[in-house]
């Protein structure tokens, strides 16, 4: 016959990893999101999966930024969440030409090729400015990315967090 040992000892320590585990996946499901991009033709083509870190710092330039997205008609609804590389920060100048866009004259996109699918014609789309306070410029890696270019800027109230390629 097996002898048991009390249960206060064993309730003691399953309540606290119980407790534990709880709290810990309370944290996770708070702070983190993962976003999974289904398009096929994707903006940043080696990119399907993010981590999304929701009580980040703003994100820096280069890095991935996701945010709700305003003014997409008729690509998508408002309110889309998306993911791009973060290239201009306030005070930066942004000149949008049918062949090259560049931020303080480095080049962070090439061509206009989604201006005919959006009905318009590149030149609609060109234009050059500073970026305000509080607002931001974003693009993807594919020609073909709906981004800062077609879109506009991004403000900062929109900004969800930083993120990180998975896959």
């Amino acid at each position: 016959m097996i002898k048991r040992g009390p249960w206060r000892p064993f309730l003691v320590k399953a309540t606290i990893l119980t407790a534990t585990l709880a709290l810990s996946f309370d944290y996770v499901a708070k702070r983190y999101r993962l976003g999974i991009d289904w398009q096929v033709e994707r903006c940043l083509p080696d990119t399907r999966v993010v981590l999304i870190d929701l009580r980040s710092e703003m994100p820096k330039r280069g890095s991935l930024v996701a945010f709700r997205g305003e003014g997409l008609a008729p690509i998508f609804p408002d309110g889309t969440h998306m993911v791009k590389i973060l290239v201009g920060l306030p005070g930066d100048r942004v000149v949008i030409t049918p062949k090259t866009t560049t931020v303080n004259g480095l080049d962070v996109a090439a061509g206009l090729d989604l201006a005919d699918r959006l009905g318009q014609r590149p030149e609609a789309f060109e234009r050059s400015f500073t970026i305000p306070d509080d607002q931001f410029f974003a693009v993807g890696i594919s020609s073909t990315s709906f981004d800062s270019r077609y879109f506009g800027l991004i403000k900062r109230d929109q900004v969800i967090g930083k993120a990180w390629r998975l896959g």
